[in-house]
């Protein structure tokens, strides 16, 4: 299984966990072909879609593991994302976590950083997956 948890300093192992459980269970579940040929996979949140890439692969990318760390949780263990309803589009990465321009290097992750930023990538080498991945 090849995944990418985009994880601040000072996560809790819990929240490792839960990134590693969204990434099993993605990778395991059965999916439903939406109409336009994407998979979409069902999560204790909500529904989303990702893209299926040539070569069999697929991708879900920018899938919020946690809420916002803003107001009340700033500073804090991460939260459980809020339940959604309908099919969220799981095809671009979600926001880099806020940070200043340090050179050209991180000019683009900085001019689109957000505190929104506690999203999960999760790239399997093949789809549908056939069995467990190691």
């Amino acid at each position: 299984m090849y995944f990418l948890p985009l994880l601040k300093r000072g996560a809790s192992q819990c929240g490792c966990f839960l990134l590693l459980g969204i990434a099993s269970y993605i990778c395991l579940c059965k999916s439903a072909i939406a109409q336009s040929g994407d998979p979409v996979v069902s999560l204790t949140t909500g529904q989303i879609r990702g893209t299926v890439l040539p070569g069999g692969r697929a991708e879900f990318l920018g899938v919020p593991f946690a809420e916002p760390p803003i107001g009340d949780l700033r500073w804090h263990e991460p939260v459980p994302p809020k339940v959604w309803s309908g099919i969220r589009e799981a095809k671009r990465f979600g926001a880099p976590c806020a940070q200043n321009v340090a050179g050209d290097w991180n000019k683009h992750d900085a001019e689109t950083s957000s505190e929104d930023c506690l999203f999960l990538n999760v790239m399997t080498p093949q789809w549908p997956v056939q069995k467990p991945l190691r």
